[in-house]
């Protein structure tokens, strides 16, 4: 499966899956229903970049309709799960590209579900990081009420913890969450997000953050 990039910008791909399988049960198709019990994908490569002008590739515009046109039919999607084997995220900045590697993404629960999350990946020179994040429904982030989620990080030497509650409401989004980072080797966490942070030894921090627009 390939992904082209908008017009504007001088890679070809946007997106590129080496191989794309789903299993879906076929007697609710003829009801206009689609139930996909596994999406899954294998050496998936996403490459983030922005213009000259400051346009992100993942913008993407609607497509034209057709002048004839029948009245769409309402067709319902139920994802049960979604598997990433192999996954490569670039991100080409102003004067550096960023790369963040993931052996395998399992997101369970998509539709009327708790979202559950699993991702395992390697730092290089053999050393792994393994993480877990829950939600609530995701439908339940358009209701306008706190959204509560929360995510743990486990490196060879450092571990995150993130919980809180995001607000998506019409006049202003917010985002309250507390969080608490141990770590033994700073410079292991520069590695997994692709900075250079000072080898300053351990560290610990903990706080709270509320956060709005502006």
């Amino acid at each position: 499966v390939r992904i082209t990039n908008p017009p504007g910008f001088a890679a070809p791909e946007f997106a590129r899956i080496a191989e794309l399988s789903l299993a879906t049960d076929l007697l609710p198709l003829l009801r206009n229903e689609l139930i996909v019990r596994e999406l899954r994908g294998r050496e998936v490569t996403v490459r983030l970049a922005r213009s000259s002008d400051g346009r992100g590739n993942w913008i993407f515009e609607p497509g034209a309709r057709d002048a004839v046109d029948e009245q769409p039919r309402r067709f319902r999607a139920d994802w049960r799960r979604i598997v990433v084997e192999r996954g490569l995220i670039e991100y080409a900045g102003d004067a550096s590209t960023h790369r963040f590697e993931l052996e395998e993404l399992t997101i369970d629960g998509l539709t009327g579900q708790p979202v559950r999350l699993a991702l395992r990946g390697k730092l290089g020179e053999g050393r792994t990081y393994t993480a877990e994040a829950t939600s609530a429904p995701l439908f339940e982030l358009a209701a306008e009420r706190p959204w509560p989620f929360d995510v743990r990080l486990v490196l060879p030497a450092s571990v995150l913890k993130v919980s809180g509650t995001t607000r998506a409401a019409s006049d202003m989004s917010t985002m309250r969450l507390a969080f608490d980072v141990s770590t033994a080797d700073v410079r292991e966490i520069g590695e997994l997000l692709d900075l250079k942070l000072p080898a300053v030894g351990a560290a610990a921090i903990a706080g709270e953050l509320d956060l709005s627009p502006g």
